[in-house]
């Protein structure tokens, strides 16, 4: 895995070994550098999502978050999650065009890490990805609480349903109004 690349790979690399950093930020860096950008550049293939927890410690944040009853609590429109079978839940949504949903969470404590797997068909047909990560907001920013990066994938599904494509453009201010309601429960709850 580490083995140097080759030659003609290598040469095509924006790295030290081929330009000085003087070069690098006048010919690469400035350039593509913009004041704002358009939505396709930012969210054509997925939609980030981001709030810092304060005061809330990084366990508490992932139990919340580990539980898919709390989608109920925090989402726009999920409600009456109920254990469908195995770890699938199903429940109302009324976002998606079947009114309801399914949902699976994976959550992994060592990686502090959150995938929520949905679809609104049926509970075998999971195939919106919805991923987090949570970290310490100490280390990283320097203020107390959780930092939580939530990510959801663009597939080539939405993009050939025009129907569901005019939503997903929504999907980032959905998404900005759903972590902001996570953000008050959370530090309503655990914030120091």
């Amino acid at each position: 895995m580490t083995a140097p690349t080759g030659p003609y790979v290598q040469n095509e690399l924006i790295t030290v070994e081929n330009y000085s950093m003087e070069e690098m930020w006048g010919r690469f860096v400035a350039p593509g550098s913009k004041e704002s950008y358009t939505y396709d550049e930012l969210f054509a293939d997925f939609v980030p999502s981001w709030a810092v927890f304060e005061g809330v410690p990084i366990d508490d944040a992932f139990a919340f978050l580990a539980q898919t009853e709390t989608m109920g609590l925090w989402t726009m429109s999920m409600r009456n999650l109920k254990l469908v079978r195995d770890d699938i839940y199903t429940g109302d949504e009324a976002a998606t065009p079947t009114g309801k949903v399914f949902v699976r969470t994976i959550a992994d404590e060592k990686a502090m890490t959150i995938e929520w797997q949905a679809g609104h068909a049926d509970p075998d047909d999971l195939w919106i990805f919805y991923k987090g990560i949570l970290t310490d907001a100490g280390p990283t920013l320097g203020r107390p609480g959780t930092a939580f990066l939530w990510t959801n994938f663009v597939p080539e599904r939405i993009k050939a349903d025009p129907m569901v494509a005019i939503g997903f453009k929504m999907m980032y201010s959905a998404h900005r109004i759903e972590i902001n309601n996570l953000k008050i429960i959370l530090e309503e709850r655990y914030g120091a």
